[in-house]
């Protein structure tokens, strides 16, 4: 099958056509572009082997499975803060003068479009974060959102964060158990350390990247519903796509609960898909991606020489002090009682706590800074830990590229234009139950690579992974361990 070139195609000024792969057609309305961001530097369309959702808007600002550069998925979540701020400043703050939040917006707009000046910008928000007249809670979703919920967060100065996560963790007894519908993934878990972060008035605006038909975050809303009412709840996201019989829903569901739910995004429109022509229907789509999945690109492998590389141990839990003592249990029915990061803000922190890892992070950039000696630098987030790495990378004053390997499963392909260019597939060293993916590697272009665990686990789970790094066509190694020796 001849692949067309999948990049999105405007049709007029809010219409924009994206054919993946000669399978499906995937047509975008935009109703609103608040900063006139360029969609083809925003997103493209992947497609996936999942009946109940075919496709994906894979972010290109995120840093989850295509890599950033100028730390653009820090900057995406100060754009949503400001953003926020703008929209819903009545509620947040008294001051009556918006001016400077259309200008800070438009300075990250142009560093981001232009790719420049990032980490000088992104120092210069977290520097200086806004103050609001009381505390809000921001609350992400695993495992794609939480380094932009945590990115939206450090924009404040007097604010909490926690994000949901897949981890299972023993005997908690607070925690809150809810549904992805559409997900590879399904179950999304909440550990508050402190239950009262979730029992205060404080508005909660809940964070995801892409908003497709609503189900997650109202199901969420249940369940916080249960623990305390609240009249409203804010959602933000980069991408709102909701259907009118997704809205229709929302607004059944507001009546239903007596509450309000208000969804605020860089861009919002609305999508449909439909298969090619010349396939017939869906089975014929769904037959070709299971039957080529195994035939696509792993790095060209088949011609490329696997490379030993030389690699490198370190643990950096001497920097991170501020730990959660709380044993996870993985698929595998084993337990790991290494401490994870509270600075993470899987079981919830403050923007005190924020400050403090700030400090941190500075000194452990110095040390890892240190150490590069190439040109071509890869940073590699694990799953959901991803915003520590990055904001590593972004107090380091070299290029850097960035991503993270994932849980979701992504059709590879060469076409011209199409977004996952390569896949590799390895079990999750710290949970070898799980199958995880990292994607766009391409064989020899970078010098150094750099691997981050939030914790320690047994080292035997590293093997699957190790084997795939050979296949990378890198050098240099390094694994890196924030917490446990």
């Amino acid at each position: 099958m001849l692949a067309v070139n999948p990049v999105l195609i405007m049709e007029n000024n809010n219409t924009y056509i994206s054919q993946v792969l000669d399978l499906f057609n995937v047509n975008i309305e935009l109703k609103n572009n608040k900063y006139k961001l360029p969609m083809e530097l925003i997103f493209s369309v992947g497609a996936r082997i999942n009946k109940k959702r075919r496709f994906l808007f894979v972010s290109k600002v995120l840093g989850k499975h295509i890599p950033v550069t100028n730390v653009n998925s820090l900057l995406t979540g100060a754009l949503l803060a400001y953003t926020l701020l703008d929209e819903y400043h009545s509620t947040l703050i008294s001051s009556k003068d918006t001016t400077i939040y259309g200008t800070q917006a438009n300075k990250i707009v142009d560093s981001i479009i232009n790719c420049k000046n990032g980490k000088a910008l992104w120092k210069e928000l977290i520097e200086n974060p806004i103050s609001l007249d009381g505390n809000i809670l921001f609350l992400a979703f695993a495992e794609t959102a939480t380094a932009l919920g945590h990115s939206i967060f450090s924009c404040f100065d007097n604010a909490s964060f926690i994000h949901t996560t897949r981890e299972d963790i023993a005997n908690f007894d607070n925690k809150i158990v809810f549904e992805e519908e559409h997900s590879h993934a399904t179950s999304h878990r909440v550990y508050p350390v402190n239950p009262k972060i979730l029992k205060s008035d404080s508005p909660i605006v809940l964070v995801d990247d892409e908003i497709s038909t609503g189900r997650t975050v109202l199901n969420i809303i249940k369940e916080l519903d249960k623990i305390h009412k609240r009249k409203e709840y804010v959602v933000l996201s980069i991408l709102d796509f909701r259907s009118n019989a997704d809205i229709e829903y929302l607004q059944e569901f507001e009546k239903e609960y007596s509450l309000r739910v208000r969804f605020i995004s860089l861009v919002s429109g609305q999508f449909n898909v439909t298969p090619a022509l010349s396939l017939g229907g869906w089975d014929a789509v769904d037959r070709y991606l299971e039957t080529n999945l195994d035939m696509n690109p792993q790095c060209d492998v088949h011609i490329k020489k696997n490379i030993e590389p030389e690699i490198q141990y370190i643990d950096l839990g001497g920097y991170f002090k501020e730990l959660v003592y709380l044993p996870s249990v993985n698929g595998l029915g084993k337990t790991n009682n290494t401490p994870y990061l509270k600075q993470t803000g899987r079981f919830g922190i403050s923007s005190f706590d924020d400050k403090n890892l700030i400090s941190q992070i500075r000194e452990v950039s110095k040390f890892i800074g240190d150490k590069i000696t190439g040109d071509r630098i890869l940073f590699l987030g694990t799953e959901e830990f991803m915003f520590i790495p990055l904001l590593i990378s972004s107090f380091i004053d070299k290029k850097i590229y960035y991503h993270s390997t994932t849980r979701s499963p992504i059709f590879p392909s060469q076409a011209s234009g199409y977004p996952v260019s390569n896949k590799f597939t390895f079990n999750c060293p710290p949970n070898p139950a799980v199958t995880n993916f990292v994607y766009n590697i391409p064989y020899g272009f970078y010098d150094e690579l750099y691997v981050f665990f939030e914790r320690r686990f047994d080292e035997n789970g590293l093997n699957d992974f190790i084997n795939v790094i050979g296949q990378l066509g890198i050098n240099k190694v390094t694994i890196l361990f924030c917490s446990g020796k």
